[in-house]
């Protein structure tokens, strides 16, 4: 069977329309997988942190066992154990070619490649300089984490717009193969930067708080405050958190767009009734929920549940 897989980063599982919890979300796209295939309710992240979360989907292994705990940055960073298993070198073996766009976040010892049967790999970073390429302005991080506009990019040349091409081409290219094509979006994670044609739809939208806002963290650990603390957010209201959310929703339905294209992709090439979709996220986000910022310290449903 040819398999593709849509694993995105930091996805909240209400911020799937076809989930029912939030009304104001655009995911018409993937609420037509919800429709015509099957959700699972209560499917959670090992860990909801980046690099060992995927590292569970690499070995099958729990992180107790993978030995990954967090991410490149911290030192407690660590891939996973090179004498597991992994999912691309199995489905290799067993004869489908592999194929994988987007995100890979230190999760195994060497990144994706032929000792893993992956025929190619294109990572996110080639992005900027095809960007610079087309004469584009680099992406703004005057927002930092926070994002901002993705402004001066027509949406056919964003980022995730140039990842699902290269999906797009990789379908066509293994049409007559079995094949496993992986795309790892590096979105929603933080920071969002949508284009003008996808901010504009939520710029003014009245986005209500999310049911665990606010929270005062009285009696939990003291890390969690702590985290409040350090991300200079102690005490915001609703309305400071808005313009995050906003763009948490803008990229969110720009993503949503781009997979739609890709699976009408596979209509069109006569794949559809033989490919299994798979869509999931490594895990939640808070994004302003409980009064903190991104999902890291903390297993609460918000933070792990995967849509």
């Amino acid at each position: 069977m040819k398999i593709l897989l849509i694993h995105s980063d930091q996805h909240r599982f209400d911020c799937v329309g076809a989930n029912g919890l939030r009304g104001d979300v655009e995911t018409p796209h993937l609420d037509r997988l919800a429709t015509e295939g099957t959700t699972f309710g209560l499917a959670f992240s090992t860990i909801p942190i980046c690099t060992p979360a995927r590292a569970s989907l690499m070995t099958g292994a729990w992180p107790t066992r993978h030995g990954s705990y967090c991410i490149p940055t911290s030192e407690l960073n660590r891939a996973a154990r090179p004498d597991l298993p992994v999912l691309t070198r199995l489905l290799a073996d067993a004869g489908h070619r592999v194929a994988w766009t987007g995100k890979f976040h230190g999760e195994t010892e060497e990144p994706p490649g032929p000792s893993q049967g992956v025929e190619e790999w294109i990572g996110p970073g080639t992005y900027a300089a095809w960007r610079e390429q087309q004469k584009l302005p680099p992406r703004r991080r005057d927002g930092g984490l926070f994002g901002n506009v993705d402004d001066g990019c027509p949406p056919e040349k964003s980022a995730l717009a140039w990842q699902a091409d290269q999906v797009i081409r990789q379908l066509e290219e293994r049409r007559n193969d079995t094949f496993f094509i992986r795309w790892d979006p590096p979105e929603p994670h933080l920071p969002c930067q949508p284009t003008p044609a996808f901010a504009e739809r939520f710029a003014a939208a009245p986005i209500p708080p999310w049911t665990s806002f606010p929270d005062t963290l009285a009696g939990k650990p003291a890390m969690q405050k702590r985290q409040v603390r350090i991300w200079n957010v102690e005490d915001w209201t609703w309305e400071q958190w808005l313009p995050v959310v906003r763009l948490y929703y803008a990229i969110i339905s720009e993503m949503d767009h781009h997979i739609g294209r890709v699976l009408a992709k596979l209509d069109e090439l006569g794949l559809a009734e033989d490919t299994l979709v798979l869509y999931s996220s490594d895990h939640g986000d808070f994004c302003g929920g409980t009064g903190r910022w991104t999902s890291i310290s903390t297993c609460t449903r918000t933070s792990s549940a995967c849509p």
